[in-house]
C-alpha cells in the first residue's frame, strides 16, 4: 500500500492517454468472464454493466484485438473513461496480484482480499485528495477545479465498471466454501465507490448553486436600474440580456465546456439536469420577488428570463421531458398571461435569434475552486 499512497500523493489529476498494456488488462479480464455472469442488465450509468463485458469482448465491442494501439480513453464494455496516471498503476497492480494468484492458487482468497483492500485505499484517498482538497498540499495544486473533480469521478467510474470483471477473475480460483467470505468485501467496495462518485456530482452541482446564489444577491440592485431605460414603443423587440443574465449564462457554458469532454452522457445528464433544476427554481423565485417598475423594466426582465432559459436548455440534460420538467419553474414565467410573458413579436424575435449557443473557451478553463 505504500507504493499506492506514494502514487496518489503525486497524482496531479490530469488526463493521460491509455497505454496498450492497460487496455489489454481490461480486455483480458472481459474475455475471462464466466458465461453465467454475462446476463446482467445495463448499468445505471448509461453503459453496459461490467458483467456484460465478456459478451462485448467476444464481439469486438471492447476492443479485443486492438488493445496494442491504446487510446485516449479506457474502454470497458460500451463505456469509455478518461484516465489519470494513478488508475493505470492501480490496474497494473491488480493484474500483478492476479498473476500471483494464478501461480500460487493456495493464496487465492488472500489475494482477493488484498485487491479489495487496494481498491478501498484508492477510493478513500481519492476522496481525501480531491473532495477533501488534500492534493493542494500533496501535489501542490493551486485549487481543486471542476476538471479535477470530473477526472476523479471518471477514475472511480472506471473501477466501478471493472469491479465485476475483477471480482469474477479473483473469485474463480477461490474454493466455493471460501467465496462467501470475500463477497461482502466486494459489495462494500462497490457501494463506497458509488457513493464517492455521487458525492462528486453533488459537489459540482453545489458549486454552481453557490455561484448562482452570489449572483442573485446582486439582482435587486441591478433590476432597479432597468426602469431608467426609455419605454419601448409598441412592437419593439426585446432588449439585449443584462450583465446579470449574461454572467450566469457564461458560468453554465464554462462548466459545460469543462465537463462535456470528460463525463459520459448519463453522468452529464445527471449533473446538468440537477444544475438546470437548481437554476430554474432559484431564478424563478428571484424574479417573482422583484417589484415591477414599468414597461422598460418588464421588457428587460423578460429578455433576461428568455436568455437564461436558452442557456439552460442548451445544457446536456437528457431527454426532452426531463429538460421541460427541470425548466418548468422558470419557463412558467413566460407562459401566456404570466407576469413576464413576451409579446408575439418578441417571441418571434427570440426564436429567430436562436439564443443559448455555447461559448468556445479554453479546455483548461474551470469556474470552480474547492474551499476547505
Amino acid at each position: 500500500m505504500q507504493q499506492l499512497n506514494s502514487l496518489l500523493d503525486r497524482e496531479k489529476w490530469a488526463a493521460v492517454s491509455v497505454p496498450p498494456d492497460v487496455q489489454a488488462i481490461i480486455d483480458d479480464l472481459a474475455a475471462r468472464m464466466p458465461p453465467d455472469a454475462i446476463t446482467s442488465p445495463p448499468s445505471k450509468r448509461g453503459g453496459v454493466s461490467g458483467k456484460t463485458a465478456a459478451a462485448d469482448a467476444a464481439n469486438g465491442v471492447n476492443g479485443v484485438g486492438d488493445s496494442s494501439q491504446g487510446g485516449t480513453k479506457l474502454r470497458i464494455g460500451h463505456e469509455e473513461f478518461c484516465m489519470v496516471s494513478v488508475v493505470l498503476d492501480v490496474l497494473r497492480l491488480a493484474a500483478a496480484y492476479l498473476r500471483f494468484q494464478a501461480e500460487v492458487p493456495a493464496f487465492s482468497g488472500e489475494v482477493a482480499r488484498r485487491v479489495v483492500e487496494l481498491l478501498q485505499v484508492f477510493n478513500s484517498r481519492t476522496c481525501a485528495l480531491v473532495l477533501g482538497a488534500g492534493a493542494m498540499q500533496s501535489a501542490k495544486l493551486r485549487s481543486i477545479t471542476a476538471k479535477h473533480l470530473a477526472l476523479s469521478a471518471q477514475a472511480v467510474g472506471a473501477i466501478i465498471a471493472a469491479h465485476p470483471l475483477l471480482r469474477a477473475a479473483l473469485a474463480a480460483p477461490v474454493p466455493h466454501a471460501r467465496r462467501a467470505l470475500t463477497s461482502p468485501d466486494f459489495d462494500r467496495l462497490l457501494q463506497d465507490l458509488t457513493v464517492y462518485r455521487s458525492e462528486v456530482h453533488s459537489k459540482l452541482v453545489g458549486i454552481m448553486r453557490d455561484r448562482l446564489n452570489q449572483s442573485l444577491q446582486q439582482l435587486p440592485a441591478a433590476a432597479d436600474g432597468w426602469a431608467a431605460a426609455p419605454p419601448p414603443p409598441p412592437g419593439a423587440p426585446l432588449p439585449p440580456a443584462s450583465k446579470f443574465a449574461d454572467g450566469n449564462a457564461r458560468q453554465l457554458q464554462i462548466l459545460s465546456n469543462v465537463l462535456i469532454p470528460l463525463l459520459g452522457p448519463t453522468e452529464l445528464a445527471s449533473v446538468f439536469g440537477r444544475v438546470a433544476q437548481v437554476f430554474s427554481m432559484a431564478l424563478a423565485d428571484a424574479f417573482q420577488n422583484l417589484h415591477p417598475q414599468g414597461q422598460a423594466w418588464r421588457a428587460q426582465a423578460t429578455a433576461d428570463i428568455t436568455a437564461l432559459l436558452a442557456a439552460l436548455s442548451a445544457l446536456p440534460q437528457g431527454g426532452t421531458a426531463a429538460r421541460a420538467a427541470a425548466l418548468s419553474p422558470l419557463s412558467s414565467l413566460l407562459a401566456p398571461g404570466a407576469p413576464f410573458a413576451p409579446t408575439a413579436h418578441q417571441q418571434q424575435q427570440a426564436a429567430s435569434q436562436g439564443q443559448g449557443g455555447h461559448l468556445v473557451l479554453s479546455p483548461g478553463t474551470s469556474p470552480t475552486q474547492q474551499h476547505h
